[in-house]
C-alpha cells in the first residue's frame, strides 16, 4: 500500500505545536497507536536505542512543570538581554510563572535513549557514529511521535526544557530513570483547543544545491539574521506579545 503524497504532505505541513489543549482524556488506543509508530523510526545499524515514558498522573506533571518553571529564572534574564526582535515569547512571562501551554495536555511522553545500544554502531577510531547515530536516532522517533499524533486529530508541543542538564538530573530521580539513560525531549499530547496558523517555512530553492554547493545560494550573517529576527517575531505574535 502507498500512502497518497497529498495527505501525507498535508500533515506534515499542518502539524503544528499547540499550546493550548482541552481537558478531554486520550484514549489509550490512541497513545498506543502514536508509540507503535514511534518504535518502527529508522535508527542507525537498526539500533532502536528509545523507550518510552508515558506520563498521565497529574501530580507527577505538577511536579515536572514546577521544576521547568525554576528553570526558566534564569532563561529568562539571560533572554531578555538579547536584541528585543530576536526574544522568545517566553521572555515577557512574569516573575511568578504561569503553567505553561502544555500542562494542559493530559498524556506526556519523554523519550529516553540508552547509550549502551551505541556499540550497535561502526567503530572507526576517528569517528563518533556512535553518538551521532544515537541521537539522529532518537530524533526520528520523536519526530514521528509528533506525525503519528496529528494524524489522530491530536495535538502536541514539543518539551524541549526535559533535556536540559538542570531538568535532566531532576527528572532522573523523580521518574526512577536509570542513571545512565539519556533524557531526549518529551512531547506533550491532547485535543488541541484551535489550530495553530500556518508557520513560516524557507523557500525550498533556498536550501537545496545540484551535485555542489552553489555559494549563489550562500547566506549572509545579515540574511542569517533577518531570517531569526522574522521567525522570533512570528512566535510573539502568536504568543499575543506584538
Amino acid at each position: 500500500m502507498i500512502m497518497s503524497y497529498d495527505n501525507f504532505y498535508e500533515l506534515v505541513k499542518t502539524r503544528r505545536s499547540v499550546h493550548r489543549f482541552k481537558p478531554d482524556p486520550v484514549p489509550d488506543e490512541y497513545v498506543e497507536k502514536i508509540l507503535e509508530v514511534a518504535r518502527w523510526a529508522p535508527s542507525g545499524a537498526n539500533a532502536q536505542p528509545w523507550e518510552f515514558i508515558v506520563i498521565r498522573d497529574r501530580g507527577l506533571q505538577q511536579k515536572i512543570i514546577e521544576i521547568h518553571k525554576q528553570s526558566q529564572t534564569v532563561s529568562k534574564r539571560m533572554e531578555l538581554a538579547r536584541e528585543e526582535d530576536l526574544r522568545h515569547p517566553t521572555a515577557y512571562m512574569n516573575n511568578t510563572w504561569a503553567d505553561p501551554g502544555y500542562a494542559g495536555a493530559p498524556v506526556w511522553i519523554l523519550v529516553l535513549g540508552d547509550p549502551r545500544y551505541k556499540e550497535t554502531f561502526l567503530v572507526h577510531p576517528l569517528l563518533t557514529y556512535g553518538d551521532a547515530n544515537f541521537y539522529s536516532s532518537l530524533a526520528s522517533t520523536f519526530v514521528l511521535i509528533h506525525l503519528s499524533a496529528k494524524s489522530l486529530g491530536l495535538g502536541s508541543q514539543w518539551m524541549t526544557s526535559a533535556a536540559l542538564p538542570f531538568m535532566q538530573a531532576l527528572l532522573h530521580d523523580m521518574l526512577n530513570i536509570p542513571r545512565q539513560f539519556y533524557i531526549y525531549d518529551m512531547a506533550c499530547i491532547g485535543f488541541p483547543v484551535e489550530q495553530p496558523k500556518p508557520r513560516l517555512v524557507r523557500p525550498l530553492d533556498e536550501m537545496v544545491h545540484h551535485d555542489r554547493y552553489e555559494m549563489s545560494k550562500y547566506r549572509s550573517n545579515e540574511q542569517v539574521l533577518e531570517h531569526i529576527k522574522t521567525v522570533s517575531l512570528a512566535r510573539q505574535q502568536a504568543a499575543g506579545r506584538r
